[in-house]
């Protein structure tokens, strides 16, 4: 999605994000699993 007028100063690392998708996805399963305060975490099969 384009916004005209907007000049943001993260898009490069904005461009970045999606080549680490899996490694966020593992990253922020990995802490909710080990997260005492969590009850449950549902994931997507692969």
């Amino acid at each position: 999605m384009l916004c005209v007028g907007f000049d943001s100063k993260h898009k490069n690392r904005d461009l970045e994000i999606p080549k680490h998708r899996q490694a966020l996805i593992n990253a922020i399963e990995r802490d909710l699993i080990n997260d005492e305060a969590v009850l449950a975490v549902f994931t997507e099969v692969q």
